[in-house]
């Protein structure tokens, strides 16, 4: 990703901070659209990156309590604690 967040460079494992910009990007989708539910190879279309990229950030998303997985493999914001 360039500084600006807008270009994919594929250099996302070695990038930590394109990486921390695709996290926020993607946590922002679901803050932007509630109830939404895409799976990696559907979030690859939609953000023009490769699966591999979208299946770790989704991942990193889900340990960090954002998103979770559901069983038929979409992702999905994780539920508020009450």
């Amino acid at each position: 990703m360039s500084a600006q967040g807008t270009a994919w460079t594929g250099r996302e494992r070695r990038d930590t901070a394109g990486r921390i910009l695709l996290r926020r990007r993607f946590h922002s989708e679901y803050l932007d659209f509630p109830g939404m539910s895409l799976t990696a190879d559907q979030a690859a279309r939609l953000f023009a990156l490769p699966k591999d990229v979208c299946r770790r950030v989704f991942e990193e998303l889900v340990e960090a309590g954002i998103l979770s997985r559901k069983w038929e493999g979409q992702y999905v914001a994780a539920a508020s604690p009450n």
